[in-house]
């Protein structure tokens, strides 16, 4: 499975220089970063005070508006299900329906830590021990999905792919912030001790992690809701046609 970095970038360029895909390109990522900047705010001055504005609370403000766009990736990508009888689309609707309520109900949280208990896991290497039950649940669903994935991907035509190909690159760099940064912030906290919420070192971690995240998700969300999953809809009828007549 290759994924085509030109591609991205090819979409991106062009967000930039045509009005339909930059205004919902620019709207998005400026309200990514109004909500780090009043994630920043809310921690260093006396204002903002609800919890909610933070980007790490549970169902606060930030949190709600990625719930929004997970949303929005998983009804778009089942729409391009029902649209091409592509089945890799309805995998990556099924994952990112995972991701929401994964994200919402705190699963791999709640079920890292009944696995870590289960297991009776330690800490060790500056990870906590559910910290650990965590990566299991992680690897667990991740194999799943990739699984579904590749087997979906071979039956798939050169655009599906070359779609797949974009958001699989996507979502390892979500997996780089919600996962990767998410450990490694966990180690620094412990190693140096942080236990200061509003410390410019654990306010820097946080933007970083789920500021990242967010970004993520917003990019995916331009990228899904902005595509075209057919390589040009009348060509797309025109073999539909043909499909009946053969």
């Amino acid at each position: 499975m290759k994924i085509n970095l030109n591609s991205i970038g090819n979409h991106l360029f062009g967000a930039i220089f045509k009005d339909t895909d930059s205004k919902l390109l620019t709207l998005i990522i400026l309200t990514d970063f109004a909500f780090i900047l009043l994630h920043f705010v809310h921690f260093r001055f006396d204002f903002l005070t609800d919890t909610k504005w933070s980007l790490s609370e549970e169902r606060g403000y930030p949190e709600i508006f990625q719930y929004v766009q997970l949303g929005w990736i998983t009804i778009t990508l089942c729409l391009y299900f029902i649209k091409t009888s592509t089945i890799i689309y309805f995998i990556w609707s099924l994952l990112f329906l995972y991701l929401l309520l994964d994200d919402s109900l705190q699963i791999h949280e709640n079920v890292g830590w009944y696995v870590a208990n289960i297991f009776d896991f330690k800490d060790a290497f500056n990870l906590r021990s559910y910290d650990f039950g965590e990566i299991i649940v992680y690897i667990t669903s991740g194999l799943s999905f990739l699984f579904a994935i590749i087997f979906s991907y071979q039956k798939s035509g050169p655009k599906a792919r070359a779609i797949s190909n974009n958001i699989l690159f996507l979502l390892v760099t979500f997996v780089f912030f919600g996962f990767g940064i998410d450990m490694l912030g966990n180690i620094i906290y412990k190693i140096f001790r942080i236990t200061n919420d509003a410390s410019f070192a654990s306010i820097f971690i946080e933007i970083v992690e789920d500021g990242g995240e967010m970004l993520v998700i917003g990019i995916t969300t331009w990228y899904v809701l902005t595509i075209n999953p057919c390589l040009d809809q009348n060509d797309f009828v025109s073999e539909r046609k043909i499909d009946r007549h053969a």
